[in-house]
């Protein structure tokens, strides 16, 4: 049976380029944040791999992560012994850096389109839109944990969440799958980018 220090005789884990864990991501996030609001802001057509891209970044940095905390004293002598890594930050920035760039990011973007008044052009919705409602999920979430005590379970706001979700896609499904979306007042984009933004409200808020 291998004792706790035998587990580091291979010497200390080197992550990618010899930086801190995350730093390539952080990076890769940086730079498809920033090709993102460029284009928006240049009014350019935005290509379904980069929207998905930005999703997959934005979900990878604010969805909650559920894991046991160690106690202050046992995560000191784990790093000690060389058993535990010591948490260095992404690009040796300080905590929650990568996240307040995101978040000023779309913000300064939200203010100069609004300027510009193109704030609601189809092209400035499809990603303002869509990442403010994640954004928007994710204070609703912020805002509920805290009137409820932070308590888990299930309860009437996150069923009906799920319940109102859960229709509006499986309606926008038919309505894609069956053709009838040339039938409605508003234009398939439309209904498109408003499920999406539905979805990711979903996701942010959980």
């Amino acid at each position: 049976m291998n004792s706790p220090t035998s587990l580091n005789q291979t010497g200390p884990l080197r992550h990618p380029l010899g930086l801190p864990a995350g730093s390539v991501r952080a990076a890769l996030t940086l730079m498809v944040v920033a090709f993102i609001v460029y284009q928006t802001a240049t009014k350019h057509e935005i290509g379904l791999l980069w929207s998905e891209t930005l999703m997959i970044v934005l979900a990878h940095y604010f969805t909650s992560r559920r894991f046991v905390e160690l106690p202050k004293e046992v995560k000191e002598d784990l790093i000690a012994r060389g058993v535990y890594p010591h948490d260095e930050q992404p690009l040796f920035l300080p905590r929650h850096t990568i996240r307040g760039v995101i978040i000023l990011a779309f913000a300064g973007l939200s203010i100069y389109l609004y300027r510009e008044g193109t704030l609601f052009d189809r092209k400035s919705i499809a990603i303002v839109g869509t990442v403010g409602a994640y954004f928007l999920g994710l204070l609703v979430n912020v805002i509920v944990r805290w009137w409820r005590g932070d308590k888990r379970g299930a309860s009437w706001w996150e069923d009906t969440k799920a319940v109102i979700t859960l229709m509006v896609v499986a309606i926008t499904l038919v309505v894609e799958l069956t053709g009838l979306s040339a039938a409605l007042p508003i234009k398939p984009e439309d209904l498109q980018n408003a499920t999406l933004g539905l979805i990711l409200f979903y996701f942010g808020s959980r």
